[in-house]
């Protein structure tokens, strides 16, 4: 279906580790100051260390280890400029201190000031401080830069510490692979991380800097600790991931099996129902998609992934002025983050207000997201085409090909009609082919998507057809391996009425098929317009 990759990415960074108050210059009440906000601090009282490391700062300017805690609050709260300030306090008094630049790092890097973020991992690695969790956090960096090969080169450099509670690093390395739809190399590193790591615990452990053995020791004082859940909750440890990934490949049932699998920690999972939610959609099973969506957004209203999915359930619903005011959530929380524009264009597109599908779509084009880029281009082609603006479709199509990969096929296919229409041959206005669940959905599909089915398995195989004209029953051909192995004669065709918000015919097209040993390519034709391919892979 849709390439929401990211929904699942560990883009992991080490946790703030606090430098102790042992300088014999610090005055005793100044130390009495630290030592009261120290304690807040470890009971998450964050207003109350801020305040008390206020007066800390008040007695003695120059004591740097205030400033450390007064930053170190503001970050937990999420107040990124104000802790930068207090670390640039500390490296202004002490310019050696690599623990102020190791967490300036992380601010840095959610403010997306990745060039200083950068500058600062360099710094603590060249001084080998928390090397492993710097080369991590670099390797944070490279990726939202997108240089992967860096990225790819650090994380290898965290695991060649061998430190045990960086095997969470491997979920990094997956991350890149997915982006590059190297699911191969991906399902690698995530099965190595189940295997060095059976009991996923190790990142957990990390965050509150103890051996995996106290932590089941101590797992009921934890899982009451609403803190320790707050902060855990979007780990996803890698059976989820690999639940996520079985997704990707349409293996439900095994993917519903890590995704539900009882875990020794049990922690809260934003990416668990997400995932789950997808199998739903997916198998046509909406109100429990629905709920999924709901639960992952109640455990984190601050993320767009589950509005942009939810949202994409109200699309398939037809209930637009819900799925456009999830698509405008996810674009207020996250405006950097490409698919809510491309999900508000299409939506626009359907409801034929064309001028504000070009402006989301162009959105989505500047923010240069690799993930969207060409579909985005080829989805402003489109709307270009319907306004018979035929130059500009025609650039925009031949820019979405350029940027695609090897394996891209442009779902709004249209640059033959838009090349007649300038020489003014006419033609009729093409058909629109789309997949329906339990397959996907057409227009996020890749060569990369499987469906799987088990040898001598009649299914059903159902088809979404949206037309201009209403469709010719007798042109209709499902195709695998270049045969065509049904037609409009031998499947079930239910017609809709014409749409009376977008002007098209709609049907749905249901075909029994069996398979046999191997793997093909199933897609529509209807009069030499195809849908693009899925791989049918028979087991």
């Amino acid at each position: 279906m849709r390439t929401h990759k990211t929904f699942i990415a560990l883009l992991l960074v080490c946790t703030v580790l606090f430098s102790r108050c042992t300088s014999s210059k610090l005055d005793s009440v100044s130390k009495g100051y630290m030592k009261e906000a120290s304690a807040k601090y470890n009971k998450h009282d964050y207003a109350g260390t801020l305040k008390i490391g206020r007066k800390a700062v008040t007695y003695d300017p120059k004591n740097f280890y205030a400033y450390q805690i007064l930053g170190s609050s503001y970050l937990m709260m999420e107040k990124y400029d104000t802790a930068i300030k207090e670390y640039d306090t500390v490296i202004a008094i002490n310019p050696k201190d690599n623990f102020s630049r190791f967490n300036r790092s992380y601010a840095l890097g959610m403010l997306k000031k990745y060039d200083s973020a950068m500058a600062d991992n360099d710094f603590n690695i060249r001084n080998n401080y928390l090397k492993a969790c710097s080369y991590n956090n670099r390797g944070v960096t490279e990726d939202k830069l997108k240089h992967y090969d860096a990225a790819l080169k650090d994380y290898d450099s965290c695991l060649k510490t061998g430190y045990y509670y960086h095997r969470f690093v491997l979920l990094n390395k997956a991350n890149i692979y997915s982006k590059l739809d190297r699911y191969d190399l991906a399902m690698k590193a995530v099965d190595k991380c189940i295997n060095d790591d059976p009991w996923q615990l190790s990142y957990p452990a990390h965050t509150i800097h103890r051996f995996e053995t106290y932590l089941k020791v101590n797992k009921t004082k934890f899982l009451k600790d609403t803190s320790f859940l707050k902060d855990m909750r979007h780990f996803g440890d890698a059976y989820t991931y690999k639940g996520g990934l079985l997704v990707d490949g349409g293996r439900y049932k095994q993917a519903l099996y890590y995704l539900t699998m009882e875990k020794v920690l049990p922690l809260p999972d934003y990416f668990a129902p997400i995932n789950k939610g997808r199998i739903a959609f997916n198998t046509m099973q909406y109100d429990t998609a629905i709920n999924y969506f709901n639960e992952a957004i109640a455990m984190d209203s601050t993320i767009s992934n589950g509005y942009l999915w939810r949202g994409f359930l109200y699309y398939r619903l037809k209930q637009y002025q819900q799925a456009a005011a999830d698509y405008n959530k996810a674009i207020k929380i996250d405006s950097s983050y490409s698919f809510g524009y491309l999900d508000m264009g299409k939506l626009n597109i359907l409801l034929g207000n064309n001028d504000s599908a070009i402006a989301y779509t162009s959105k989505a084009i500047e923010k240069n997201d690799e993930e969207t880029l060409s579909d985005a281009y080829n989805q402003r082609g489109y709307v270009y085409f319907l306004n018979n603006q035929y130059k500009e479709a025609i650039a925009n199509y031949d820019s979405a090909v350029k940027l695609g990969t090897s394996w891209y096929q442009p779902y709004y296919n249209y640059k033959q009609e838009a090349v007649d229409a300038l020489e003014k041959k006419g033609g009729n206005f093409c058909t629109l082919l789309q997949w329906q669940a339990p397959i996907s959905d057409v227009n996020y599909l890749r060569d990369s998507a499987r469906f799987y089915v088990a040898s001598n398995e009649s299914i059903i195989v159902n088809f979404k057809i949206v037309t201009n004209h209403p469709i010719i029953k007798d042109d209709l051909f499902v195709m695998m391996g270049g045969t065509s192995v049904a037609n409009g004669n031998n499947g079930t065709i239910k017609t809709y009425n014409e749409n009376e918000i977008t002007g098209k015919f709609e049907y749905e097209f249901a075909v029994k098929l069996k398979f046999e040993h191997g793997r093909y390519l199933l897609y529509l034709d209807y009069l030499n317009k195809q849908s693009q391919r899925m791989e049918v892979v028979v087991e």
